[in-house]
């Protein structure tokens, strides 16, 4: 059973993977698949040369799928101009008058006389040939299935089988067994050897890959080999090497893949059919959650951020944008005790210099507000121990002298102000108003 009837109309699956034109391994008439195998073109050479000098029944033997009828093809394609050549398939021939009435078919006879009319009319025939440098070749594939009746009938066309080969040449090719098959019938033994047999050796692995490759090619594929080494020792160790079990093979093996890639494909489609509404779904929620993100970092961003007025620059000046680097404040100075010599100045000053236009204070009215002093002084200090210095002090500030008095060290103006809490006394007791004239102190 050939891998046609098999798989009829298989081949059409992974035509369209492969880019291929037409099936690569199914049983085809094409000669152009027929693989050149060195191997081959030496045996076919060598029976064609056999066929045209000889005068032998030639037979090519080899088993079922060694490629017996593309060989059997090839060679009536190859063979001499001269030559009148007809192929007949033992398979359809199973009576010796079925075989007369092919053989006068084949050549252009009538066949409308009687079988031993018939005989007469091939053997004159053949004879006609050779008169005009010319050789009737007869080809039967599947001789194994050639009746013994018809196989001799052909033999003893002219009488003699001998005599029936110089004028007919026949080329059997058979299954292994026609040596034996004749040596029974009597025309050949190894004395007298009246057959010249060619067998067809199988491929080894080389040349399984070569064959696989080859029939690929022909068929529109172009690329590397869709086979690995590993398939290819596979298909080689269960074909035996033999061309026909190959095709088998490698057409299953292909149907196989196309299979695969088709259920792949389909699982992927569906599946991408059912990702695309999750997809879209996350995708819109990943937006929506950026966007809010996005939202809420600026406004906190706005909100931590103060906005700073410019900074602006002296007029007729250009604006310096040199970084100022940030300044440590300085450390409060210590208040310290009014010093000895200040107490000792206010109680040496002048009583002229002293106010005179105190009045005695009214207890029931308010005590009125403190003057600023018009002149800069010395800041007050504050006596901590003694409660009575404030009573001592006079409301506004001495008059400068000609010998300035050593006054207490101002804090630096830059320093900052402190809290420094001020205990609370009793309002001075307002003094009584000076004489005109006063006293000057003794010194």
């Amino acid at each position: 059973m050939n891998a046609t009837e098999r798989t009829p109309f298989a081949a059409a699956d992974y035509l369209a993977t492969l880019g291929l034109q037409q099936a690569p391994y199914l049983d085809s008439t094409d000669a152009r698949f027929f693989y050149a195998d060195p191997g081959l073109i030496q045996r076919l050479d060598l029976l064609q040369h056999l066929t045209q000098f000889g005068d032998m029944l030639l037979g090519v033997t080899g088993p079922v799928g060694s490629g017996k009828t593309s060989l059997a093809q090839q060679f009536l394609q190859r063979g001499n101009t001269a030559w009148r050549s007809c192929r007949l398939n033992g398979a359809h021939i199973q009576h010796p008058d079925e075989l007369l009435a092919k053989l006068t078919e084949c050549f252009g006879l009538q066949t409308s006389a009687t079988p031993e009319r018939i005989r007469a009319e091939l053997v004159r025939h053949c004879q006609t040939l050779r008169h005009n440098a010319q050789l009737a070749v007869l080809v039967i594939d599947d001789a194994q299935q050639l009746s013994d009746p018809a196989l001799k009938t052909l033999l003893e066309l002219a009488d003699d089988p001998r005599e029936t080969l110089k004028l007919l040449r026949v080329v059997l090719f058979s299954e292994a067994g026609l040596e034996q098959r004749l040596t029974a019938a009597g025309w050949h033994s190894p004395q007298q050897p009246f057959l010249h047999n060619l067998d067809i050796p199988p491929f080894d692995e080389q040349q399984t890959a070569a064959y696989l490759m080859y029939r690929l090619a022909v068929a529109g594929y172009s690329g590397e080999s869709p086979f690995s080494l590993t398939e290819i020792r596979a298909l080689h160790k269960a074909a035996d090497g033999l061309p026909g079990k190959l095709n088998v093979l490698a057409h299953e093996t292909l149907m196989e893949r196309a299979g695969r890639l088709a259920t792949r494909k389909k699982a992927t489609a569906t599946g991408s059919r059912r990702i695309q509404p999750v997809m879209a779904l996350g995708l819109l929620g990943s937006l929506i959650v950026g966007g809010l993100a996005w939202w809420y970092a600026s406004q906190n961003q706005t909100a931590e951020e103060p906005i700073a007025p410019p900074a602006s620059a002296p007029s007729g000046e250009p604006a310096d944008n040199t970084p100022v680097p940030p300044v440590e404040p300085a450390a409060p100075a210590p208040i310290e005790p009014p010093a000895e010599e200040s107490v000792k100045s206010l109680e040496t000053t002048p009583k002229t210099q002293q106010p005179t236009d105190i009045k005695e204070k009214n207890p029931d009215e308010p005590a009125p507000a403190p003057t600023q002093p018009t002149t800069s002084a010395p800041a007050e200090t504050v006596e901590k121990d003694s409660p009575s210095a404030d009573l001592a002090r006079p409301k506004s500030a001495p008059a400068p002298s000609d010998t300035p008095a050593s006054a207490a060290p101002m804090p630096p103006a830059a320093a900052p102000t402190t809290n420094v809490p001020v205990p609370k006394t009793a309002p001075p007791t307002p003094r009584a108003s000076a004489p005109s004239n006063p006293t000057p102190p003794p010194n």
